[in-house]
């Protein structure tokens, strides 16, 4: 099952290995640990033919490099595993439901400057609001949050609690962040941009609710999952069917495990 270049799983690493191939698992390890190795292993032994959970599997990653070191590495093993980096997966899926139409896609740059239209229209409008003299950097990576956690709404993005950074809105300010916000996609859409990379993901989640054919992926192992945004994950876990599995494996500075989840360990 293992391909000759890989090196074999020791110690604990083997019982993460044979974790249920059914469910969501956590799998955390500190810098090193060999996260990114296991994850190719695990990869082989969800897909294995020989077994009753085999399937398909996504084998995926934020950093399109790590994606080329991963391919090379399980490169002489023939199995349907597809390696991908996040934005490619994301892509192929819309693509593949007639939702990715030809540069459909705003880039950076456009992004801000559909940012900085978004803002001259509110003054021009009267708004009176101090976040219009806010830079459109600061801007951009305000409404860079709202689309990563996935906030559909002025109450969601209200009553969001901000764990883990400093309060960059207050909340009386939010409903004019977030109508300035409305905006933006408006400038964007008039452009023919229907996406930027950061609403790529709830895209396709949104798709995959109305998907009601058979899943592609039975299976999805995630590598350095600390790079995704929440919505990345919401989508990935919707990808596979009931009877598939999620392991989300990720960098942590400790060996502690995650909890809420159906199956966690350490490596």
């Amino acid at each position: 099952m293992m391909a000759a270049s890989l090196p074999q799983p020791v110690g604990r690493q083997r019982e993460v290995l044979y974790l249920p191939a059914g469910g969501h698992t956590v799998v955390l390890g500190t810098a090193g640990s060999g996260k990114t190795t296991l994850a190719i292993l695990r990869s082989l032994y969800l897909s294995d033919a020989s077994t009753d959970h085999a399937g398909r599997t996504l084998l995926v990653t934020f950093n399109r490099c790590l994606v080329t070191y991963m391919e090379h590495l399980a490169g002489a093993i023939q199995r349907p595993i597809d390696v991908r980096n996040y934005h490619r997966f994301a892509r192929g899926y819309l693509s593949s439901r007639g939702k990715l139409p030809p540069d459909s896609i705003c880039a950076p740059d456009e992004r801000l400057r559909f940012v900085g239209s978004a803002t001259k229209e509110a003054r021009a409008a009267g708004a009176q609001s101090t976040l219009l003299q806010r830079p459109t950097k600061f801007l951009d990576e305000e409404f860079q949050w709202i689309q990563r956690q996935g906030v559909a709404s002025v109450e969601d993005y209200t009553d969001a609690e901000r764990t883990g950074r400093s309060t960059r809105v207050t909340r009386a300010d939010r409903v004019d962040l977030f109508d300035l916000f409305r905006r933006y996609l408006e400038h964007r859409a008039r452009a023919d941009k229907l996406y930027d990379w950061d609403d790529l993901a709830s895209a396709v989640r949104r798709a995959l609710g109305e998907d009601e054919n058979a899943r592609l992926y039975r299976h999805v192992v995630i590598d350095e999952g600390q790079d995704f945004s929440p919505e990345m994950l919401r989508s990935l876990a919707a990808a596979i069917p009931g009877n598939g599995s999620l392991t989300f494996s990720a960098t942590s500075p400790s060996r502690s495990t995650v909890t809420g989840c159906r199956g966690a360990a350490p490596v």
